[in-house]
């Protein structure tokens, strides 16, 4: 009976993944391998399903043993997850020297949906605190018009932030870059990561792992800003940024 109600359950699974991995694919598109993510999970959970009947014919320890892995992984998403959630809801007071928004994809039309709403996150901070000089982040990728610091930048503009508080970085190509090369450009303005104010700005579920990288890069008095995208795409970027934090610690 055990058995049967565990299948049922992954064969619910499997259409629930499927069903929702198709919607990621037609808003964000089929671009990226990650996009495919939950429909892989769901081919998986049906697969799980099928075989799982045959469970029942391996021996007692081979059967324990894998339950053991199994809620290993299970323990070690749910706690990672929750250290990310944990960031997502961060914000900050009126204030800091500087303001160093994280990069994202940069669309034939503009800053894509994700990044528009770390720019206009920044923005309001901005307006805010009119002490703050920006920092935009991120090099040009192959499928992208202009460098991604370059476009936050003149968004921001567009925006009403004034050029004279914005400084452009436009050579990175991932969050570790970003920051690093963040810092090299406030240090240079002369300013001090260690001391200074930074408001780090991304998108609310990549805050985390951003504070993780701002930590190793030096930034002592950092804080944290996220933004919200569409609701019905965090599941996947969770979900992704569970695989990027194994990816790096592993690599």
């Amino acid at each position: 009976m055990k058995i049967k109600a565990l299948c049922a359950f992954l064969g619910i699974l499997s259409a629930v993944c499927v069903l929702y991995g198709a919607a990621v694919i037609s808003i964000i598109g089929p671009g990226s391998w990650f996009n495919w993510a939950f429909v892989a999970i769901g081919v998986f959970a049906g697969a799980g399903a099928a075989l799982l009947s045959r469970i029942g014919r391996l021996p007692a320890g081979v059967r324990t043993g894998l339950a053991a892995v199994l809620c290993a992984c299970i323990l070690i998403f749910a706690v990672t997850e929750a250290r990310i959630m944990s960031f997502a809801a961060s914000d900050e007071a009126p204030g800091a020297d500087w303001v160093v928004i994280l990069g994202a994809k940069v669309d034939p039309w503009g800053p894509s949906l994700e990044y528009s709403a770390r720019i206009r996150r920044a923005a309001e901070y901005l307006k805010n605190s009119p002490q703050s000089i920006a920092v935009t982040t991120g090099g040009q990728g192959v499928n992208e018009p202009v460098s991604e610091g370059r476009a936050a930048a003149d968004m921001l503009q567009d925006l009403g932030i004034q050029a004279d508080r914005i400084i452009a970085e436009d050579r990175s190509t991932s969050t570790a870059e970003n920051l690093a090369f963040a810092r090299i450009l406030i240090e240079e303005a002369g300013g001090d990561v260690a001391a200074d104010r930074v408001v780090i700005v991304s998108s609310s579920f990549h805050l985390f792992r951003a504070d993780l990288h701002a930590r190793d890069c030096g930034y002592g008095n950092r804080g944290s800003l996220g933004s919200e995208g569409l609701r019905i795409l965090m599941p996947q970027y969770y979900l992704r940024e569970f695989a990027a934090l194994v990816k790096e610690y592993v690599l």
